[in-house]
């Protein structure tokens, strides 16, 4: 499914937490406690006005791109459940990304 974000939002899949180790040892976790932690994902939509692309006088670079794995602030952005599929979204401000995660 493709998503359109407005202004200057940014759309985010959060990063699944291990739940098991690579060794076959599985972690406990607590659904609040890992939502908590999880603050890296990959963007998966730019508004057309992020980091002030129009607004601000023609703006700045954007240190991000579409299928970037980025960190963001650890309390950013707005929870979004899709009705269809019941993904988890989050979108977060231009400003919230931290940093890109170059693999």
């Amino acid at each position: 499914m493709k998503y359109s974000v407005t202004g200057f939002m940014i759309l985010v899949k959060r990063d699944e937490i291990k739940k098991q180790t690579e060794s076959g040892i599985i972690l406990a976790t607590d659904e609040k406690l890992e939502k908590a932690a999880m603050n890296k994902g990959t963007v998966l939509g730019i508004g057309p006005v992020a980091w002030g692309a129009d607004w601000l006088g023609g703006g700045k670079t954007p240190w991000c791109k579409v299928g970037d794995k980025v960190c963001f602030a650890k309390y950013a952005g707005t929870n979004y459940v899709d009705e269809e599929t019941k993904e988890e979204f989050l979108l977060i401000r231009d400003e919230d990304v931290l940093m890109v995660i170059e693999e």
